[in-house]
């Protein structure tokens, strides 16, 4: 039997899904198929032993649709009250985040009473990290809460948020974070991994496009980014866009991305070279390898900007480009070829209006 969702849903990382419901995020999952039941660790025998599954005696407790009940032991409530903290189970595939759940129990929530099996586990796992591994652990647990209001301006819901826009996974270790602010106020955001080696980027980037500086926040922040990747090109940079950002869309089109199947996707390979007749072979062979573009055998001789160039795309077509879009969709990027005068490089037309005419 197949049903249809009628949300916003994606699979998470435990094989379960994760769907937007009214502004909360909510993961559904077979109940057998819980990681601990399905590891080993808590031996199923009904709905009460997922109270077993959980990092603290706190979180331990459920609500059933069904009955219209509270699942949760008899003491739950007296021990929220004493502030009586207890770890529950400390297997976990993510042992950071219990820890980080753990510290942030303590401290957040002022626990008054720490528990024996507590005790014992923070004697057992504090030794094995440096106070700064704490502090860099918590700083990536907390990164949503730090800039939950401003996602809110952004328009960014809960799960776009925990799939990538803050770096919380264990797998993202390292990620450079943008932001543009006027005054106290975040207009625009950019988030990206600081380690690929696949010569691919993906960058994820998000504007409050009622702010009348939006327009120029995203282009700073596109302008930046060409600059930092340039000393990495070539590669294919893929840009993610929330839904009905139509100005982030339309600045990042103008920067030389196309769009692709997916609505929230555009993306651009970047160059990042000068192709003169010393240059043109060396790099054309490093973007053949790396980005499976291939540019002419020889440098082409120029005759005006809409001369067309026959390239082969990454899908094996033949196409032929005029030199403009071509600069454009290679940007940063500048084509020195025999007999072209001159290049200027592109600047905004509120600029070049003025400067050019």
């Amino acid at each position: 039997m197949q049903f249809q969702c009628v949300h916003r849903y994606k699979i998470n990382k435990f094989g379960g899904y994760r769907v937007e419901v009214g502004g909360w995020t909510v993961d559904i999952w077979p109940l057998r198929e819980t990681w601990a039941f399905k590891h080993g660790y808590v031996l199923f025998k009904g709905r009460e032993s997922l109270l077993l599954t959980t990092i603290t005696n706190w979180d331990a407790v459920a609500f059933s649709f069904k009955d219209k009940q509270i699942i949760a032991r008899p003491s739950y409530l007296e021990c929220l009250k004493l502030g009586e903290l207890e770890i529950v189970m400390e297997k976990n595939p993510n042992p950071s985040g219990v820890l980080m759940r753990v510290i942030r129990s303590i401290c957040d929530r002022q626990a008054r009473i720490l528990m024996p099996r507590l005790v014992k586990y923070l004697k057992q796992e504090l030794p094995k990290w440096s106070a700064q591994e704490i502090v860099i652990a918590q700083e990536k647990a907390l990164a949503i809460s730090l800039f939950q209001n401003e996602f809110k301006l952004l328009k960014l819901s809960g799960s776009l948020i925990g799939s990538g826009w803050a770096p919380t996974e264990v797998q993202e270790k390292i990620a450079i974070r943008r932001a543009v602010w006027c005054e106290s106020e975040m207009i625009a955001y950019m988030i990206w991994s600081a380690r690929e080696n696949t010569g691919v980027v993906t960058t994820r980037l998000a504007a409050d496009e009622s702010h009348t500086q939006s327009f120029n926040a995203i282009r700073i922040l596109l302008i930046y980014l060409l600059e930092q990747l340039s000393d990495i090109s070539p590669l294919q940079l893929n840009l993610e866009i929330p839904f009905n950002q139509s100005h982030t869309r339309e600045v990042a089109v103008g920067f030389g991305f196309k769009l692709t199947q997916n609505p929230q996707c555009l993306t651009k390979m970047i160059l990042g070279k000068v192709m003169t007749r010393e240059t043109w072979s060396e790099n054309s062979n490093e973007l053949a390898d790396k980005n499976n573009l291939h540019l002419p055998a020889g440098i082409p001789t120029y005759s005006e900007d809409s001369q067309y160039i026959q390239i082969v795309t990454p899908s094996g077509n033949r196409e032929h480009v005029s030199l403009e879009i071509l600069e454009s969709a290679l940007s940063p990027a500048i084509f020195c070829l025999p007999g072209r005068p001159a290049v200027i490089t592109p600047v905004q037309r509120s600029f070049s209006e003025p400067l050019l005419g």
